[in-house]
Formats: C-alpha cells, sequence, structure tokens
C-alpha cells in the first residue's frame, strides 16, 4: 500500500529583527549554514534588506580571524561568500559586519562544524531523482507555474534522508539520528539555509507514480504548488521518495487550474496526516482542489464553496488555517463523494488579509474516465 507523508514546513531563517536607524528600516535573518556540515564548500549568505530608503554601502566579512572576499547580492538580498578551497574539518567562526548608507552598521556572529566526513563535491541526481523532477515539472506546466530549479544541497539532503530510512526503517520526518534529524537540518549539513518543506512517499517504486500520488494528497500539494522557481532536491531509493522544496514568491496558486480538463473524479485518501480525520466519511472521495497562499501569513477564510455544472454546492469538507494546522497556507476543498466524469465545476476560494479581501475563481472540467 502505498503511504505519503508531509511535513509542515518551518521557517528555517525567520526574521529575527528590525534595525530602526534614521533615515529606514532594515531587516536581517539567520546566516547560513550554521551547525554542523557534511559539506566542505558551502556558500555562505547572510540575507539582510531594506524596503524603505536604507542601502547596503559596505560589508566586511571574517572568518576565523582572517578578512575573507564578500560581496552583496542584490537579487539575493543577501552578504555572499563563496570559499575559494574547501573548509578544513573542525569548527570556524564567521564575523559579517554591513554597512548602511555608509553610517549605519549591523553585525552577526557565527559558527559551523565541518564534520570528518564532509563532501568536497556535491553529487548530480541520479536518473530516478530526475525522472521526479521532470514529472513535478510536467505537473507544474499542466497549472501554469514556472519549473522547478534542482538544487544539488538538498537532492544531498533528500538522498540522505532516503538512505536513514533505509538504513533504520523509521518512515519518519524526524529522525533518532546525530545529525540531519530533521528536514531543516538535512538541507543544512548540506549548506541550504531557507524554508523548506519535506515529502516522502512509500510503496511505489516509479519516481513519476510516486510524485502524482503526492500532488494528489491536498496536504502534500501545497508546497508544490509555490509560484516562482523553488528550489527542489529529490531521491529515490527502492521504493522510498523524498522531495524537498523551497519557497520562490508570494501569490495563489490553485489546483486543479483554472480551465483544466481531464481532472480525476476521485482521490484515494492515502495521506498521512489525513485531511479527512473526524470526517465519518471513507474513501474513495472527489479529487480535491486546493488554493494555496504563499507569503501571507495572516489571513481568514471568507468563503471557499465548490458548484457543479447545475449550480448547486457540492458538499465538501473544508480544511484552512482556522480548523486544521496542517493547512496554514492553504483552503482544501475535499468533496465527499467521487466527482461527476465529464463535468464542469467551480471553485470560489475567499480571503481576507492585511493586504484586503483576495477572491479566486475558477473551473475545471473532469475526465471522461
Amino acid at each position: 500500500m502505498a503511504v505519503v507523508r508531509a511535513w509542515i514546513p518551518v521557517l528555517l531563517l525567520p526574521c529575527l529583527a528590525r534595525g530602526a536607524p534614521a533615515g529606514g528600516t532594515y531587516h536581517y535573518q539567520l546566516p547560513s549554514p550554521m551547525g554542523d556540515l557534511l559539506y566542505a564548500r558551502p556558500q555562505v549568505r547572510w540575507k539582510i534588506w531594506s524596503d524603505d530608503g536604507l542601502k547596503i554601502t559596505e560589508v566586511r566579512l571574517v572568518r576565523d580571524g582572517k578578512e575573507v572576499t564578500a560581496r552583496y547580492d542584490e537579487g539575493l538580498r543577501a552578504v555572499v561568500h563563496t570559499p575559494a578551497d574547501p573548509l578544513a574539518v573542525g569548527t570556524h567562526k564567521f564575523e559579517c559586519t554591513v554597512t548602511l548608507n555608509r553610517r549605519h552598521t549591523a553585525h552577526q556572529d557565527w559558527t559551523v562544524r565541518v564534520l570528518p566526513d564532509a563532501t568536497m563535491t556535491l553529487a548530480e541526481p541520479t536518473p530516478s531523482a530526475v525522472e521526479a523532477t521532470q514529472a513535478l515539472n510536467r505537473i507544474r506546466a499542466r497549472l501554469g507555474l514556472d519549473p522547478v530549479k534542482t538544487d544539488l544541497g538538498l537532492t544531498a539532503a533528500s538522498a540522505f534522508q532516503t538512505r536513514t530510512i533505509q538504513r533504520t526503517g523509521s518512515f519518519d520526518h524526524v529522525q533518532n539520528v546525530p545529525t540531519g534529524a530533521t528536514p531543516g537540518d538535512r538541507a543544512m549539513l548540506f549548506g541550504y539555509g531557507g524554508a523548506v518543506s519535506e515529502l516522502l512517499s512509500s510503496g511505489i517504486a516509479s519516481p513519476s507514480l510516486a510524485v502524482r500520488s503526492l500532488f494528489d494528497a491536498p496536504y502534500h500539494r501545497i508546497p508544490l504548488l509555490v509560484p516562482g522557481r523553488p528550489d527542489l532536491g529529490a531521491s529515490v531509493q527502492g521504493d522510498y521518495t523524498a522531495l524537498l522544496v523551497s519557497e520562490a514568491e508570494s501569490g495563489m496558486s490553485v489546483s486543479p487550474a483554472h480551465k483544466e480538463a481531464d481532472v480525476p473524479t476521485d482521490w484515494d485518501g492515502v495521506e498521512t496526516p489525513s485531511p479527512m480525520r473526524d470526517s465519518g466519511l471513507g474513501a474513495p472521495y472527489g479529487y480535491p482542489g486546493v488554493a494555496a497562499l504563499f507569503g501571507t501569513n495572516e489571513w481568514s477564510l471568507l468563503k471557499a464553496e465548490l458548484t457543479g455544472a447545475d449550480g448547486k454546492p457540492v458538499k465538501t469538507v473544508l480544511r484552512h488555517r482556522g480548523n486544521d494546522p496542517f493547512a496554514a497556507r492553504a483552503v482544501i476543498l475535499v468533496p465527499a463523494q467521487p466527482l461527476r466524469p465529464n463535468t464542469t465545476y467551480a471553485a470560489t476560494v475567499s480571503v481576507l488579509s492585511g493586504e484586503g479581501t483576495k477572491t479566486k475563481r475558477w473551473t475545471f472540467t473532469t475526465a471522461a474516465r
């Protein structure tokens, strides 16, 4: 039996503070990488930026007491340093000072510890991982979303997870291991810092079918709908598939997409945790609809409705941030029964946030079977 598990994404590098010198404010996040490393040539970043008047005019980065070359990348909004040589095994201290408008400064200190078995290079994705990535990109293209970008750090982190699952038999996001216990820990082990979601599948040997099963499950679908070009790491070991996906841009994405055709009529309900828990209903259900919101931390649901070709509401189970911690970033509509084949349905989702009311209306047509 196929099993899918979702890691509720956690922002690994939250905005820790906001400085407010004269002339504007600036924000910053924790640097990356931090802590233990299994990759000796990571790109070092400290994200710091201003949206209202302050400019980064100078950066200074010191590593182990010696100044090293660093630059401010406007696109990344971060101080960036790529070591010319691999970092030696052991602990390294970084000290970064940023000057804003030539007179205000911000400072951050942190350490990394390169483990004895750290690699000097990151491996390219395996053919199975490439197949999984291509399968996801085909789905995203159908929805009008940009393709994901393969990130070798996340690829290594996902491979670390599938190896751990195979070795220990623990099919879980949190592992009882000395390093790399959580998805965020695993990403950081290979130099990747940022918000990541982990998706796991077991019991499906085909990478393409595993990705399809993950996408069909509504909780898992949420991070796969992120706008822009998110970073992705994929790994397939036997019948285990692991995906690590980042966030890219803000916005609302819906699935099925507007005017999408050949949408499945039903869903088998295979997902852990189950969005149908406590519903009193049994599988198969109708194919779930998902409206995922990114870049909006606080919002409330005003309306969510699915109607059939006759304009009458379809009985659905609704999951959203007001009643489900696993749906903090989405409105999920799961029809209580399979949808009718070759039928056009209409969905409406309206939410209220600090930016005002946002309403999305779309239609889709089910497959003819």
